[in-house]
């Protein structure tokens, strides 16, 4: 039961992304086809892909390596996945594991997973062999979708779940012997509603499940939590000037907890993801400016690669972009302040995801006038354990060291 209380911060998060764009006036017919899509698969990600899918089916999902495809072919394609899959066995509950960078297999694969019920682990692409035979025997993957440069760390035996390539370098040569490739996979699915092709309705809301690095073991997987609603990219919205149907680069990993945040906004908002399977500080400078993306999605160390170019690897028109969102480690402090002097004020900082918002994010003006500091907490309420000090002095602008209880 929803207090009075969560209803009043429910209502009020709906200002942000109504400004935002995320809800807005639509076609009657449309309207119907979003609320079907969110009857079965709710704020999942793969209910994301299906929302936008609903409303804007020929606006551009992804730009990669490969070339672009929409939304309405995202979703057609997430879905003939999960048919495929369906037919080959797979029931609600098991376990699909991806081991990739960032292109739109990935995408597909969090689309396919959602309408099966499954649970999806991410693999962390910096695994050893070891870690890697480690995890899968441990996470009981019936299925693995991976990368063909990452085909190497697997035993030559290797048998423990099944295989599906979801990027070729090469050609098929790379297959083994009852292997497959996720494009097959989508390419040979059962016709929608045809006794092979059945989804379920209303499928299991599953898990998905991010590793830790593993540097002193065998990497341990984190439940992520799913949002229950649209509080958490409200709470971001509250604070980044972003718009939907724009262009953002997806520089983070999408397997780390940071990089699949972003890739859920970017749904929410029904953006264009910009993304390279391999970062490059100069070809991301050159594809901010090229497709004229809006945000730019890293890690700190990504953020000071770029800064650190030459000057005339960089001397494109950034004018487009308005927000450079960067998280998973500090900021140093004369990082912070470069970017602010080369790029403007662009930087946005964020410190610890929840379950329901942002600990905190920093804004331009904010780290101009503080450059270490977190930011202010967005979103509803939250508890916090105070590590320096038992309560926040009173000032406004007095500042404390918390972390998330």
């Amino acid at each position: 039961m929803v207090s009075m209380s969560e209803a009043l911060d429910l209502v009020k998060g709906l200002v942000p992304i109504t400004k935002a764009g995320i809800v807005g006036p639509m076609r009657p017919d449309r309207l119907g086809k979003v609320a079907a899509a969110w009857y079965r698969l709710d704020f999942t990600p793969g209910g994301l892909i299906a929302f936008a899918a609903k409303r804007n089916p020929d606006h551009l999902a992804v730009i990669d390596d490969a070339s672009t495809i929409t939304y309405g072919e995202l979703n057609d394609s997430a879905d003939a996945l999960a048919r495929s899959l369906s037919a080959e066995g797979v029931k609600e509950k098991e376990r699909l594991g991806i081991l990739a960078r960032n292109h739109r297999g990935f995408l597909q694969t969090i689309g396919a997973s959602a309408r099966l019920g499954t649970d999806l682990v991410m693999l962390n692409t910096g695994a050893s062999a070891g870690q890697l035979a480690s995890v899968i025997e441990e996470q009981k993957l019936t299925w693995l979708f991976i990368d063909e440069e990452f085909i190497e760390l697997l035993a030559d035996d290797f048998a423990t779940s099944r295989v599906a390539v979801s990027w070729i370098d090469t050609d098929k040569s790379v297959l083994r012997d009852g292997w497959t490739t996720l494009d097959d996979l989508i390419a040979e699915a059962p016709a929608a509603g045809s006794d092979d092709g059945k989804l379920a309705r209303r499928p299991r809301r599953g898990k998905t499940i991010v590793l830790t690095s593993g540097t002193t073991g065998t990497p341990k997987g984190a439940r992520r939590p799913e949002p229950r609603s649209w509080m958490p990219a409200s709470a971001l919205l509250s604070r980044f000037p972003l718009k939907s149907c724009e262009r953002s680069f997806i520089a983070a990993p999408i397997f780390h907890t940071w990089g699949f945040a972003t890739v859920q906004i970017n749904l929410a908002l029904r953006s264009t993801l910009v993304m390279q399977r391999k970062f490059s500080p100069a070809d991301t400078v050159r594809l901010v400016s090229e497709h004229k993306t809006a945000s730019l999605f890293l890690v700190p160390t990504m953020l000071q690669r770029i800064i650190d170019l030459p000057e005339d690897e960089r001397s494109y028109d950034l004018s487009a972009l308005r927000v450079v969102a960067a998280s998973g480690s500090a900021i140093p402090t004369a990082l912070v302040k470069r970017t602010l002097s080369e790029l403007g004020p662009v930087l946005y900082n964020l410190y610890g995801s929840t379950e329901v918002s942002w600990a905190a994010i920093a804004t331009p003006d904010e780290m101009t006038e503080h450059p270490t500091t977190a930011g202010h907490h967005s979103g509803p309420p939250s508890r916090f354990l105070m590590t320096t000090a038992t309560k926040c002095p009173p000032t406004p602008s007095a500042t404390c060291s918390l972390e998330t209880a």
